[in-house]
């Protein structure tokens, strides 16, 4: 029986997956099974696995389009592995990920799952930056509902978390893996470990800022399965989560261009928290047009390619 079962949601992106399988075949530890949930791909993802499938290196399930999440449920419910890993198909790890993670849980019967730093890398698979923004350990629950600081393809979980909590819902698209994570860490400790073990792929838009007002239906339904649970956290969160809801809103319709609908959710955003500095940064931005917001984002991106070059240089 395999420690560990790494689960990989596959959507039309065969090249990518193959990537992504290569980097799991890779780790130094060796003991776990690879469950590949082919989420009603049309392209040729299930041709470029075959010399795995045929190998047994990987078990693949072909099933039809429903939705990470249904594909991450399909594979938990044929896994055996006493920790879960999950990992989507268009990322990669580094070769002591899974040996990092398990090292940890192994010593820690306590924790319910870990999580690691991420390198952001681009298309082609060039390294971009190191992920920001902090992260935390131990009982989490209340940062967490803030803001989803946990990456989809860091995480390795603890079977009984699932035991304990459920499976995603499947009625939930995008942040079904935010929710997952919520529910978690409100049951069991985590751990982050603040060593960069998995490079995550970014994209031109993100899926918020492709469906933004899909993506915030579906944020303020985690929101508020959290809250049931625990009611204390809307009295005193609730402001200050919405309106950080309302300010991504807001800067996905900015990079789209879209300055009626941004000045409206900032407006928003700003009347939910009135004592937020960031809404109000940004609404001064919004006010100089489209013209200064073109080369805000062309400077970033200037800047990203900088880092690309100047890490090119440091291999």
């Amino acid at each position: 029986m395999p420690k560990v079962s790494v689960i990989i949601p596959a959507y039309n992106m065969a090249r990518y997956t193959v990537e992504t399988v290569e980097s799991i075949l890779n780790q130094t530890f060796k003991d776990y099974e690879i469950i590949v949930v082919d989420d009603g791909s049309t392209d040729n993802t299930h041709d470029l696995l075959q010399p795995y499938i045929k190998s047994h290196q990987i078990i693949y399930i072909y099933k039809e389009n429903a939705g990470a999440a249904t594909a991450r449920n399909a594979g938990f419910k044929i896994s055996k592995g006493k920790y879960i890993a999950f990992l989507d198909c268009d990322d990669l790890w580094l070769s002591k990920k899974l040996e990092t993670s398990v090292d940890f849980l192994d010593s820690h019967s306590e924790t319910g799952f870990v999580y690691n730093r991420t390198i952001n890398i681009d298309k082609k698979g060039n390294n971009l930056q190191l992920s920001k923004g902090r992260c935390y350990s131990g009982m989490v629950s209340e940062k967490l509902v803030l803001h989803n600081f946990i990456m989809n393809s860091t995480p390795v979980v603890r079977r009984e978390c699932f035991n304990k909590v459920g499976l995603f819902d499947e009625k939930i698209f995008h942040p079904a893996d935010w929710d997952m994570w919520l529910r978690i860490s409100e049951c069991f400790p985590v751990e982050f470990i603040d060593i960069p073990l998995t490079k995550y792929r970014v994209r031109d838009l993100s899926y918020f800022e492709k469906n933004i007002e899909q993506a915030k239906s579906e944020i303020f339904r985690v929101l508020e399965k959290a809250f049931q649970r625990r009611p204390e956290l809307a009295r005193n969160i609730w402001p200050k989560v919405a309106s950080n809801v309302y300010l991504a809103s807001a800067k996905a319709y900015a990079k789209r261009l879209e300055l009626k609908k941004a000045k409206k959710e900032i407006l928003i955003s700003l009347r939910m928290s009135p004592y937020s500095y960031k809404p109000y940064l940004f609404a001064l931005m919004l006010f100089f047009g489209k013209k200064v917001i073109r080369r805000l984002f062309l400077l970033k991106k200037l800047f990203e390619k900088f880092v690309r070059v100047k890490n090119a240089k440091r291999r």
